[in-house]
């Protein structure tokens, strides 16, 4: 009896994780567009916005993502680029002499390699914008990107949003490409109007400017922020139109290092956040983050669990 009743919550959770929740969040998706706009949505929103761009070691990238930045569709002088480099050694920082344009490019420097949530926390303090973007120097915008992210803020709960990643192999697959962000895009869709999303993508996340303080201590940044913003009463919302597309190898040895790492960098910020995580007060808390984020953790134990009391029951 006890081997049954494991087996069967374990594969449940296994089959809500992986097919269930995706259905409900694309469910809330469809059922979202049906519904009729805001007067407001057509109301153009321009704030002013700061890109900030940690490198470290970047000289083979950096020039052509600075340059991808620069051809964004946003007025010029709405926008700047804030590069902080954290003592590089290849000639980073030589690379980005060329492309001191009419001051859009402000570039800082740390002594020492302190970390990313370091170099962006250096960075918020010299930005000028209201609305601060965050990327990668091997990430690239489609050119709409920063438009479309920045258009959320026109609206005062929203405290930070994400725009879509899209990691590219070597050849660049499409095919690859697709599948390999296809199970974060769905769930983040239906997140985003259900109630907040469980995570803002690192390579191109928005916030607000009082915002964006990340906790050094934590290596899973992007869900401390998201917890953190939705505790102060603001909601993080996706935009599937903003997409970075990140150019780096995926091998499968890759994955597995760092779901490794994603699994115990979750676990110390679900640690960090206990007390308000523990009380079920909104969807977020009650729904999203132990679907999305909870059960992912506990994958492993869950697959153990099903197989272990299967063959108990066939033994038995």
């Amino acid at each position: 009896m006890i081997a049954e009743a494991v087996c069967i919550g374990a594969i449940g959770l296994i089959l809500w994780h992986v097919v269930g929740y995706p259905c409900l969040m694309l469910v809330m998706h469809t059922w979202s567009r049906a519904v009729p706009q805001d007067e407001c949505d057509a109301v153009p929103y321009i704030p002013c916005v700061s890109v900030i761009v940690p490198t470290y070691n970047e000289a083979t990238t950096i020039r052509d993502s600075l340059r991808n930045l620069l051809e964004q569709d946003y007025p010029w002088d709405r926008f700047e680029i804030v590069m902080v480099d954290s003592a590089s050694t290849d000639g980073t920082v030589l690379q980005v002499e060329d492309f001191h344009q009419d001051g859009l490019i402000a570039l800082l420097s740390q002594a020492e390699r302190r970390g990313k949530g370091s170099a962006i926390n250096c960075a918020v303090q010299e930005c000028r914008g209201d609305i601060l973007i965050v990327t990668d120097a091997n990430c690239y915008f489609n050119r709409q990107a920063i438009r479309r992210l920045a258009d959320h803020f026109k609206y005062s709960r929203v405290g930070a949003v994400s725009g879509r990643l899209v990691r590219l192999d070597e050849k660049g697959n499409p095919l690859w490409r697709e599948l390999h962000s296809f199970e974060d895009h769905i769930e983040m869709l239906g997140e985003s109007v259900l109630d907040s999303c469980a995570t803002i993508y690192g390579e191109i996340g928005a916030f607000r400017r009082d915002l964006l303080v990340l906790d050094e201590t934590q290596s899973a940044e992007d869900f401390d922020l998201a917890i953190s913003i939705r505790r102060l009463g603001y909601v993080v919302e996706y935009e599937p139109d903003a997409i970075a597309f990140e150019q780096r190898p995926i091998r499968a040895s890759d994955m597995i290092t760092q779901r490794r790492r994603w699994a115990g960098g979750i676990i110390l910020c679900l640690w960090k956040h206990r007390r308000y995580l523990w009380v079920p007060g909104d969807l977020f808390r009650l729904v999203i983050i132990p679907s999305h984020k909870g059960i992912r953790v506990i994958m492993p134990f869950l697959v153990a669990a099903a197989v272990g009391s299967f063959v108990w029951m066939i033994l038995d």
